[in-house]
């Protein structure tokens, strides 16, 4: 499952503070590579990253109905 999760204080130069990181989690919503991790982990005392819900907008879909009739 994929989640994303905001970087409330810098990690590292790739990773600043208010950047959003979309990370591969299991099923318990624990990020599987071991650096985020880690982050996720030390998270729980110095709250340096945090899941959040991003919605993302719904593209509109354009249904065209043909109403002919088939020919027999």
């Amino acid at each position: 499952m994929l989640k994303f999760f905001k970087v409330n204080k810098t990690v590292s130069k790739s990773y600043p503070a208010g950047s959003v990181v979309q990370l591969l989690c299991d099923n318990k919503g624990v990020p599987v590579d071991a650096f985020w991790n880690q982050r996720y982990n030390d998270a729980k005392t110095d709250k340096c990253i945090e899941a959040v819900k991003i919605e993302r907008p719904v593209p509109e879909l354009k249904l065209e109905t043909k109403n002919k009739r088939r020919k027999k």
